[in-house]
């Protein structure tokens, strides 16, 4: 009777055993991500990442799973979300905007770390070199040729020749964005007219200091300016300037006259072709992505043409025109 029970709790040991065994072992690759928060722009890099990672689930001979967590677009919920994703013990790591980047940079060491939608990686200190990864970090740039955006606003608006943005104080992306308007607008012959925020509630008083000091305000991919796009809007219209976006989902939304900018869903796809070609050769020592010309898309509202009195002829070939439903 002894031995039976003897060989019954054994059995049950050797079981237990199996089970946690098999509870611990991972039968897929982890990648994690963490976002500064949803928005169009965002939502589309990680829709594309996920599109990808289910093409490889598909073809692939390893099934890969993601976790994905987002900081609110709260600065100071940013290392809980790293430090949570890290926890997880990924094979990679994607941050998704320059603070999350900034943040994975410092905290983690010993997996890959991609970064994406981030404008300069260089000047926010993600990088040392645009052409070359540094240590365990590489990623994608979003790093907007502005004289293109410009150039873009010559043609459908040949009269204009000032420029209005404002620019958040709390995000060194912002700052980088600033001074790459500078030059551009320089070098394209635009006057530049900006305003600093410092918190999205400063964004309705500030519009107000444009009045009759530009021809079109500027939105660019600002965590905090960009958000608030329904209300620039709203104020923009009072004062009768149309805006020109970084990003098509405003124009879509019937908030902006037109947009110029990177293909963030070009970006995403860029981004999850890199985290792959880490994960099939065990290493992320791949050099940075940059935007090329293809990656960039015009979009423009009829019904703001109208508003506007934008010649049609004068939009380039590839323009996509939105028409307000509503």
């Amino acid at each position: 009777m002894a031995k039976k029970a003897f060989l019954f709790i054994l059995a049950s040991a050797t079981l237990i055993s199996v089970v946690y065994i098999l509870l611990h072992t991972r039968s897929s690759t982890v990648i994690g991500i963490a976002s500064y928060g949803m928005h169009s722009s965002l939502d589309e890099i990680t829709d594309e990442i996920f599109k990808a990672i289910a093409k490889e689930n598909r073809e692939g001979e390893r099934k890969i799973t993601y976790k994905v967590e987002y900081a609110n677009f709260d600065q100071l919920l940013i290392p809980q979300v790293v430090a949570y994703l890290h926890s997880l013990r990924p094979e990679v790591m994607i941050a998704i905007t320059t603070p999350v980047a900034q943040s994975a940079k410092r905290m983690v060491r010993d997996i890959p770390v991609i970064f994406t939608a981030v404008n300069d990686p260089v000047k926010a200190g993600i990088l040392t070199d645009a052409k070359h990864p540094l240590r365990n970090v590489t990623g994608v740039s979003e790093k907007q040729n502005l004289s293109f955006m410009l150039d873009f606003v010559k043609k459908i608006m040949p009269n204009a020749h000032r420029v209005g943005m404002l620019y958040s104080t709390g995000e060194a992306s912002d700052s980088h964005l600033l001074d790459e308007m500078k030059s551009a607008s320089m070098n394209s012959n635009f006057e530049l007219v900006s305003y600093p925020v410092h918190s999205a509630q400063d964004i309705q008083m500030q519009l107000q200091k444009f009045k009759n000091k530009i021809d079109f305000l500027y939105v660019g991919t600002s965590g905090v300016i960009q958000p608030a796009i329904p209300i620039i809007a709203q104020e923009c219209q009072k004062l009768g300037i149309p805006i020109i976006n970084s990003d098509n989902k405003a124009v879509v939304d019937g908030y902006a006259l037109a947009s110029f900018g990177i293909n963030y869903r070009n970006i995403g796809l860029k981004t999850a072709q890199l985290a792959l070609s880490i994960l099939k050769n065990k290493n992320g020592n791949f050099p940075p992505l940059q935007p090329e010309m293809k990656d960039y898309t015009s979009y423009i509202s009829e019904k703001q043409m109208k508003i506007f009195k934008i010649n049609q002829d004068l939009l380039p070939e590839s323009t996509i025109f939105i028409t307000d439903l509503g």
